[in-house]
């Protein structure tokens, strides 16, 4: 799910994304004839020190090379999502380690307080119990354009409605309804997308087919349009 944290614990991860490690996404745009498309690549972990800027180059060039030829959208989305590369990509540390089930929370970490507990001897004391097992979810979304744009959201497994509405994930934009769509996980443990009634429509777009949809189950990398062309668009991702 994650690329570059093979190897480490999760002590060692929360003490480098205390240190200024990063996990982040880059965005990349290709066009086949007149048809655009933006995607959004594999989440990378950055540890600390080193560039966030380096791994969005193979998206940029990407995007420089296949980018441009679709009209409207490739010119202007190949100019932005290479922008936003350069400046270090989309930052998703926050839900990236919620989805590990690793908390910064704790003080120095597993890592501080072992160091703490050999330097201090201390009276034998009943072990602790176990760290309760990480909360599932439905994935992420992130927002490829609109006012969102840029920023990621990790799906509950008891879903969200997105929409204009308050109690939701609010998207504050014209062509979204108050209640536009629902996602969450079915009874099967699939992640669904559910239009609940919208007048301008929720549209998924992938590699074979652009669609609008009553309900749908999404896979990774699926492209969601609430509103059709012009509205703002996420990207689905487990």
């Amino acid at each position: 799910m994650f690329k570059g944290i093979e190897g480490r614990s999760p002590a060692q991860l929360a003490d480098e994304v205390r240190r200024g490690g990063r996990f982040v996404f880059y965005q990349y745009c290709f066009s086949v004839l007149i048809m655009s498309f933006k995607r959004a690549s594999p989440i990378y972990y950055i540890p600390p020190g080193q560039s966030k800027v380096t791994p969005g180059l193979l998206w940029s060039g990407l995007s420089f090379l296949v980018g441009w030829w679709g009209f409207p959208w490739g010119f202007v989305w190949t100019p932005m999502v290479i922008f936003k590369n350069f400046t270090g990509g989309n930052d998703v540390t926050t839900e990236a380690m919620s989805d590990l089930g690793i908390d910064l929370s704790a003080p120095g970490g597993a890592s501080v307080a072992a160091g703490v507990a050999a330097a201090v001897p201390t009276s034998p004391a009943a072990p602790a119990p176990a760290p309760a097992p990480a909360q599932p979810t439905a994935g992420y979304i992130h927002f490829l354009s609109g006012p969102l744009a840029g920023q990621a959201f990790t799906v509950p497994p008891t879903g969200m409605y997105i929409g204009q509405a308050p109690g939701g994930l609010v998207v504050a934009a014209p062509q979204v309804a108050p209640q536009h769509c629902w996602v969450g996980l079915d009874q099967a443990g699939q992640t669904v997308l559910v239009d609940v009634g919208s007048q301008t429509g929720t549209f998924v777009v992938n590699a074979t087919a652009s669609t609008q949809v009553q309900q749908a189950v999404l896979q990774p990398g699926d492209q969601v349009f609430l509103g059709g062309q012009g509205g703002p668009v996420f990207q689905f991702n487990r």
